[in-house]
């Protein structure tokens, strides 16, 4: 894991009224190529930054929270390793979006902290929820309204004062605790009723979980061979690899997040990151995720779980051919179906941008 003062903050935006203003003026980045296509993914690249260690800053109108609300609801239980921090633009009378919408009632609803503020108090409030974020180790909400957009030289005070926050209290960044951040709808009282000590997996898992994450198994057990300095999961079997004995997944928020959790922490200096997921979760979201991951040359491996199926929800088949059309021309896929032959393409040279590895489990069903 590369040291705290080599951790580099990530800034995300979708463009509307107010994000992309302030994206412009306090990041270093250019709004014109920098932008994000889909709100989710902005927040969670970010979340995944935070979650790695480095702190992650997020701006965002209103109906773009809406949008993200996936991910802020897994942000608010997994938690935050560095302060994230969310800029939400209140358009308040549809001036510039399909109709009026705040997000401030919607936030606080799901128990999200929340705080509202003005051209007047902008400065002190976001020291304060730089350092309440630090401090409760959660995400915080800037409530801002989108018509109202500070001249030249607040804004360059407040970039100030964010570099100097960060300088400041880096020595207390750190990466969120493992098990807190090992978000699993598979771990519900539905199966485990009341959880004493964590469950081992696989010997302590239901019968339902347990013969799959036996035939991944052997999987594991190369990728804990593997160097990865920060892996990542989605809300799925494979996730239970994160419990002990073999603690190899550190974080996991919702179905779909692996890859943007990776290229958060991958893009904010984590070292090698590895994102591990199944096909139901990539069909969900990979083709966006990677292409934000290409456009933005991130450097990280993919482990995919080709088992045909949705084994957490139901069992809702996967086809293939929509498994493969998720992987965008730019990243390096191999598919395997033995445990050396993931550790060949694994063990190949890091990859420059993204390497996918598809591992076929279809035909064990």
């Amino acid at each position: 894991m590369a040291n705290g003062s080599e951790r580099i903050p990530i800034y995300t935006y979708v463009p509307g009224k107010g994000a992309t203003e302030y994206f412009a003026a306090l990041s270093d980045e250019s709004p014109t190529h920098s932008h994000f296509y889909h709100e989710e993914l902005a927040y969670t690249v970010a979340h995944g930054a935070s979650l790695s260690g480095s702190p992650g800053f997020v701006f965002v109108k209103s109906h773009g929270i809406a949008k993200a609300m996936n991910s802020v609801v897994a942000s608010l239980y997994s938690g935050c390793g560095a302060p994230l921090l969310i800029f939400t633009f209140e358009d308040y009378a549809g001036v510039s979006s399909d109709h009026p919408f705040a997000s401030k009632e919607m936030l606080t609803s799901i128990g999200a902290n929340v705080i509202s503020a003005d051209l007047t108090d902008l400065y002190q409030k976001t020291r304060f929820s730089f350092e309440l974020a630090l401090e409760i180790r959660k995400p915080i909400f800037l409530s801002l309204d989108a018509a109202k957009t500070p001249d030249t030289s607040l804004f360059a005070s407040i970039k100030s004062l964010i570099s100097t926050l960060i300088q400041s209290h880096q020595n207390k960044f750190r990466p969120a605790a493992r098990h807190q951040a090992l978000l699993n709808p598979l771990l519900s009282p539905r199966f485990f009723h009341r959880i004493e000590t964590l469950p081992e997996c696989p010997r302590d898992l239901p019968p339902v979980l347990k013969a799959t994450a036996e035939s991944y198994e052997p999987y594991f057990d190369v990728m804990t061979q593997e160097s990865y300095d920060w892996i990542t999961g989605d809300a799925g079997t494979s996730s239970l690899f994160g419990l002990p004995p073999k603690n190899l997944i550190n974080v996991c928020t919702h179905m779909g997040g692996a890859i943007p959790l990776a290229i958060g922490a991958s893009l904010s200096g984590a070292g090698r990151t590895l994102a591990v997921s199944g096909d139901f979760s990539v069909v969900s979201t990979a083709n966006l995720a990677l292409t934000e991951a290409l456009r933005r040359r991130a450097r990280m491996d993919l482990v995919i779980f080709r088992n045909g199926l949705a084994a957490a929800t139901g069992g809702q088949i996967v086809e293939q051919a929509d498994l493969m059309r998720q992987l965008p021309d730019g990243v390096k896929v191999f598919e395997v179906d033995q445990p050396q032959r993931l550790k060949q393409a694994l063990s190949e040279n890091p990859p420059t941008s993204v390497r996918a590895v598809v591992v076929n489990l279809y035909e064990n069903h």
